[in-house]
C-alpha cells in the first residue's frame, strides 16, 4: 500500500510540473527569477512558489561568526519556498543544526 501512495505522489508531482510547464511557456513566462547568484540550480514546481534547488552548503568554519561563506564544493539538495537565501538564517540555522548532529553520532 505504501509503494502505491508513492507512486500517486509521484505522479502527481509530474503532472503538476508538466502543467505548470506548459502553462508558463503558453503565456510566455520568463525562467529567469532573479534569484541570487549562488543558486546553481532552481526548478519551480508550481506557481505557488515551491521550487527544488541546488544550493551551495555554508562553509563550516563561519557557521559561528556573523559573516557565513559559501563553501562551493558541498551541495546542498533543498525542497521548500523559492525564495530561499544561501545564506540566509534559515539556511544558516538548519546546517548548524545538520553539523551539531553530525558531531554528536
Amino acid at each position: 500500500m505504501e509503494i502505491i501512495a508513492k507512486i500517486a505522489g509521484s505522479s502527481l508531482a509530474a503532472l503538476l510540473l508538466i502543467g505548470w510547464v506548459g502553462a508558463s511557456h503558453a503565456l510566455g513566462a520568463s525562467n529567469d527569477t532573479g534569484s541570487a547568484k549562488a543558486i546553481l540550480q532552481k526548478d519551480e514546481f508550481v506557481p505557488s512558489g515551491y521550487c527544488h534547488q541546488k544550493l551551495p552548503a555554508i562553509n563550516v568554519n563561519t557557521l559561528a561568526g556573523d559573516h557565513p561563506d559559501l563553501n562551493q564544493t558541498e551541495i546542498i539538495d533543498f525542497s521548500g519556498p523559492c525564495n530561499q537565501d544561501p545564506l540566509g538564517t534559515g539556511q544558516v540555522t538548519d546546517q548548524k543544526r545538520a553539523d551539531s548532529d553530525k558531531q554528536s553520532h
